[in-house]
């Protein structure tokens, strides 16, 4: 009966164990098996981090590659911008210095030999002539200008040969003449002179320009008038002679012969002067 009693107690106590174990050996899969999905969802985490880092990574590199691509873009577009900008300031340079250039051959007068200068344009038996050069700022006043100056200089070279002409013609003649005497010669002859001065026609006329500092065009004007010798002398020895008959007592061709070879010796003078 004891035995019986014992026997019944541990299966009475089996019965309450079982269960038990039955429930923990139940929990312990359950444990487990959460135990796993978290461990599969730390690593499907763990790896969509490591995707993220690497895209992030790979996103970086393209954008740092972008960058450098742009900066060297810019870089390129920079450096053509520079050539750019010293071909331009090359070319403005060459214009200026080609500007500058035409400047100054502007500047340079044109005629290397001085015109309406020569043996052709001097005084001889037939013509008394003058030269001259003036500059203006057009054509006609540079004319107007050296056509005043040839016939002053003209004037002035018979002035000159007049006075010496005077003195020593006087002095020739057989009785002796006084100083109002050689001063109503000289204003008898220049009087008779000046209106063939006045007439006195254009023997070579010429042109040229330059630029001056200011960048003005200036023109010039060479010039030689003329007068015929021989109008010119007949006139002084005629009008002399029918005012004062007393101061001319020599022919017309002494009187001719004379004031050629005064005259000669001043024009000598002058351009012995001018070399």
């Amino acid at each position: 009966m004891k035995k019986m009693m014992i026997l019944a107690t541990a299966v009475a106590m089996m019965l309450v164990v079982m269960p038990a174990q039955a429930q923990s050996n139940k929990d312990k899969k359950a444990a487990k098996k959460a135990q796993w999905e978290m461990e599969q969802k730390q690593q499907r985490e763990e790896a969509e981090l490591r995707h993220q880092i690497k895209m992030d990574s790979l996103r970086n590199a393209q954008q740092a590659q972008e960058e450098a691509r742009q900066r060297a873009q810019a870089e390129l577009e920079r450096q053509d911008a520079e050539r750019r900008a010293a071909e331009e300031a090359a070319k403005a340079r060459l214009e200026r210095e080609e500007a500058k250039a035409e400047q100054m051959a502007k500047r340079t007068r044109k005629a290397v030999v001085l015109p309406c200068k020569g043996a052709e344009y001097k005084s001889n038996d037939a013509k008394l002539r003058s030269f001259a050069s003036r500059e203006g700022l057009d054509t006609d006043a540079a004319q107007q200008a050296a056509l005043i100056s040839a016939r002053r200089e003209l004037a002035g070279m018979i002035e000159v040969s007049i006075q010496s002409l005077s003195s020593d013609y006087l002095k020739g003649q057989e009785k002796q003449k006084t100083k109002d005497q050689e001063r109503r010669l000289e204003t008898l002859t220049m009087q008779s002179i000046d209106r063939y001065i006045n007439m006195a026609t254009v023997a070579c006329e010429e042109y040229e320009s330059y630029f001056d500092k200011d960048d003005n065009e200036v023109f010039v004007c060479y010039i030689v008038v003329e007068i015929e010798r021989e109008a010119a002398l007949k006139s002084m020895h005629k009008n002399i002679s029918a005012q004062d008959s007393d101061l001319i007592q020599s022919d017309y061709e002494k009187f001719k012969q004379e004031f050629k070879d005064h005259f000669a010796k001043e024009e000598d003078k002058r351009e012995n002067a001018e070399e």
